[in-house]
């Protein structure tokens, strides 16, 4: 949401891109059962390649030679979180693999913080991206309560 909100134009590479994430999201989708540790690796090797995915955006944008040092910032952020997730995906029976996951996921939500001094000067359209998290939201809170509505019918 960060990425098409600063960067998002209507072009094929985006679409291209979207179609990507999509095909990732449902594979991931999938990985979801009663059984999830069995799926732990399907799943952050998939996190891993949307994170790569986004990272390849950005390298796009990079040579585009529109803002280099944000651009920077955020492709060394996700290519942390992307081979982090990967060592989760590669080493998901370990403590230590799934350990490595999670604080790559933790440090790359936290590390845009330290990026001000950079996106100060191109800022993100926080009511754009507001609404969109509130429309994830909605949608979040329809498919649980569709998920949950069939327990409570007897």
């Amino acid at each position: 949401m960060v990425f098409t909100n600063r960067y998002g134009k209507l072009s094929g590479t985006n679409i291209v891109f979207s179609f990507v994430d999509m095909a990732i999201l449902l594979y991931m989708s999938n990985s979801f059962s009663t059984t999830f540790n069995w799926h732990l690796a399907i799943f952050f090797v998939a996190a891993g390649l949307l994170s790569l995915t986004l990272c390849i955006q950005y390298v796009l944008v990079y040579f585009q030679k529109i803002d280099k040092q944000i651009t920077r910032a955020f492709i060394g952020i996700l290519i942390f979180r992307s081979v982090t997730l990967f060592i989760g995906g590669i080493f998901y029976q370990s403590k230590g693999g799934v350990a490595i996951a999670f604080a790559g996921i933790i440090i790359s939500w936290i590390a845009p913080g330290f990026t001000g001094k950079y996106t100060k000067h191109h800022p993100i359209i926080f009511s754009h991206l507001l609404e969109r998290l509130t429309a994830l939201i909605i949608v979040m809170f329809g498919e649980t309560i569709v998920g949950i509505a069939g327990f409570g019918i007897s």
